[in-house]
Formats: structure tokens, sequence, C-alpha cells
């Protein structure tokens, strides 16, 4: 049979078999569940695949199918581009998920919890499309080109009564199919473990990081709230106050660290001011003192109060 003949025949199968893959899909990688309390209507939007992915997907198992083809019918090097086209894919689908369209990192009314769930739902179910999809293509490559190479040997079996005899070739030209598959395969294998690995290092960074500024929060918060209770704080809260909070400026930067020294110098005043009130006489002197400390629990009051917005942009996860 010559050879266009039966490139054609394999091109036909590999257009047919693709139709498979998104019913495939589906099947094994379903919708990513909806996280709880998030729009409907800004969930489909978000999770819906991608749907240029299905053209890329076509002209994926062409190219796999003509190096398998090439592979089989001259023995040549041509499996390699197989190889130069993964690397080229997930390079470029990694830059993608990692600076375009990842979720942001807070979103107005939704909670920090909430948005990791989300961005964990839809990122697993986009890297198992992308890994399911490109095994099916490298399958549906490799099984297209084995089908076209021995069409006349298959289509004999309609007008043989049903007996066929496997030639040495045939068997062998599984071998190779299979062989030239193991190189692709461990290179996917080994980037999806090299990329877990990674994105395992950076979340456990992330909760490391939230964990030391949650407790300073915590830390800033109760010391605040000490203040709003009895009206000041003791020596010991403050001193302990100055320990939890130490390396704050390391933790957030200025602005945290900024509003921790003017905190504690604004208890040390009030203790100051609450001292001197028990030793004035004078009316007018005693309304001054009370003005100035209502001045500053006020301001502790509103610190208080925009506290959670603050911190709000250092503890999503």
């Amino acid at each position: 049979m010559p050879s266009f003949i039966e490139f054609i025949v394999g091109l036909i199968f590999a257009i047919f078999l693709g139709f498979l893959i998104e019913p495939i899909l589906r099947c094994c990688v379903p919708k990513p569940a909806k996280p709880k309390d998030l729009d409907i209507k800004i969930w489909d939007s978000l999770a819906k695949p991608f749907q240029g992915g299905q053209v890329i997907g076509f002209f994926e198992r062409i190219l796999f199918l003509i190096a398998f083809w090439l592979h089989l019918k001259s023995q040549s090097q041509a499996i390699s581009i197989i190889a130069v086209w993964l690397a080229f894919k997930i390079a470029s689908k990694w830059e993608v998920w990692k600076n375009i369209i990842k979720l942001p990192e807070n979103l107005e009314s939704t909670s920090s919890l909430l948005l990791f769930d989300a961005r964990n739902q839809i990122g697993h179910s986009l890297f198992n499309r992308f890994l399911l999809g490109t095994l099916l293509n490298l399958l549906i490559g490799a099984t297209a080109a084995y089908i076209g190479l021995h069409f006349s040997e298959f289509s004999s079996l309609l007008f043989s009564g049903g007996k066929m005899t496997i030639s040495t070739n045939c068997t062998k030209d599984w071998v190779d199919v299979l062989t030239a598959l193991i190189t692709p395969t461990i290179a996917i294998v080994g980037i999806t473990i090299a990329a877990l690995q990674w994105k395992l290092s950076k979340n456990r960074y992330k909760h490391e990081l939230f964990d030391k500024r949650w407790a300073q929060f915590v830390a800033i918060r109760d010391f605040m709230g000490k203040i709003r209770a009895h009206g000041v704080a003791s020596q010991d809260d403050e001193h302990n106050f100055l320990i939890e909070t130490r390396g704050c400026r390391f933790l957030f930067g200025n602005e945290i660290q900024n509003l921790v020294d003017e905190t504690y110098k604004k208890s040390g005043l009030l203790n100051d001011l609450e001292k001197e009130l028990k030793s004035i006489t004078v009316q007018e002197d005693r309304k001054r003192n009370v003005a100035h400390q209502r001045e500053i629990k006020d301001w502790v009051e509103s610190q208080i109060k925009e506290l959670e917005t603050r911190f709000g942009k250092y503890l999503q996860l």
C-alpha cells in the first residue's frame, strides 16, 4: 500500500479516536465542586474548560501521529519531536497557570479559606485534564500510526474468512511503539513529580509564613483588647507584647511595625496619665488628663476596628 494512503488511514483513525477524548475527560475528571457560599455564576465561569484546548489537542494528535509514523516507517529519530513539544507545552502551561489564569490573591467579600478552596479545586481539575489529555493524545497518535502502517494486514481479515496471521514485522512495530512511548512518558512523570514537589514546598512556605504572621496578629489584637477592656495595660502585658511582636518588621514590613511601635508608645502614655491623674487635685487639670486618655483610647478602638482589614492582605493562603 502506498505510504501516503497509509498516512491518510492513520490520520482518519486519529481524528475518529480524538472524538473520544472529551467524553473520557468528563468521565475521569469531573467538574470541580463549587466551594460553599461562592456565587454559582462566577464559579461556572471560572471552572469551565478552555475551549481552545480542543483545537490544540487536535493538532497535537496530528503531531504525535506524524512522529510515530515516521519512527515506525523509517526508524528515524522523529520521535524526539514529541519530547521537544512536551517540554515546550509544559513550560508554557506552567507560565500560564502561574501568571495569567490563576485566581487573584484576594477577592472582596470572599474569605481566604474559601478562596484557597476554589484555587485548589480549579488547579487540580486543570492539571488532571492536562495530564490525562496529553497521555490520551500520545496513545492515539501511536495507535493511529500503527493502524495506518498495517491497515492492509487488518483489512485482509475482512477477506480471509476471519483468519489473520500477525507477522513478525507487526509484532516488532508494536515493540517499537512501546519503546518510543517510554521516553515521553518518563519525561512527563519526571516533570510532574518535580512540579508537585515545587508546589508542596511553596505551599509549606506559605503556611509557615501564615502561622508566624497569625501569631503576631493575635498578639497585637489581644494587647489592644486589654487596653479597651481595662483602660490600661500592665507592665507585664507591655513586656509580653514586645516579645510576641519581635521580628514584626521582617514579616510585615514597616506598616505593621509602625503600628506596633505606636501602640506600645500610647500604652505607656496611658499608664503615665493614669498615675498622674491620682495626684492631680485641680479640676481643670483632671479634665485635660481624662480627655487625653479618652483620645488615646478612641485611637485604640479605631485601630481594633481596622485591624482585620489592615492584616487581610498579609493573611492570605
